[in-house]
């Protein structure tokens, strides 16, 4: 986490020009992230990225409220790709995350969405669901692979997408494997 106060540094320098930030694997846990997002030379500063990648970071529920009020509110935000892959978020940290999206006069730009091996469960889910009607609906691909997430969870994002017109909708994959889902199969023919 020491170490996201010296990129902040480095990242002032390419602030007007820095479209991907690769950040996996670098163990910036919470304290990391919070830093990150709250510095005027981390990522609000830079106004051009368009993708984040944070997985394996041993990010948490904690930092999810800065962040998302830091970096994804901001009107400046041109993310379009975030991966949270492999961190530690559950139903709460989804909520203080999607808060970000929850607006329906100015959708966001985001159009990739990785949650991937977190344990966000059915109710991370909800909150996920609730916000594809408002401010993310321009999201193409959610991943949500190994999320702990059952077949009631699958259903709510289904009416969820479903409330949407088919001529609006942008969300086309969503990944949900290794899930305890049985009866999927019963769920798709729906």
């Amino acid at each position: 986490s020491s170490g996201a106060a010296d990129l902040g540094d480095s990242l002032r320098k390419v602030s007007n020009s820095l479209i991907t930030l690769d950040l996996r694997g670098c163990a910036i846990g919470d304290q990391g992230l919070r830093w990150l997002s709250q510095s005027d030379a981390g990522l609000p500063s830079l106004s051009k990225l368009e993708s984040l990648k944070l997985g394996s970071n041993g990010v948490g529920d904690d930092s999810m409220e800065v962040f998302a009020e830091s970096v994804l509110k901001t009107p400046l935000s041109s993310l379009k790709n975030i991966d949270l892959s492999m961190n530690t978020l559950t139903w709460r940290g989804m909520y203080d995350l999607t808060d970000a999206w929850d607006c329906e006069d100015e959708p966001v730009s985001l159009a990739s969405l990785n949650l991937r091996g977190n344990h966000i469960g059915d109710d991370g889910v909800e909150a996920i669901s609730e916000v594809i009607q408002k401010g993310l609906r321009v999201l193409e691909t959610l991943d949500l692979t190994g999320c702990d997430i059952s077949a009631s969870g699958v259903r709510h994002l289904i009416d969820s997408m479903r409330s949407i017109p088919s001529s609006s909708r942008r969300l086309r994959e969503v990944t949900l494997k290794s899930n305890p889902i049985e009866d999927l199969i019963e769920i798709a023919r729906q």
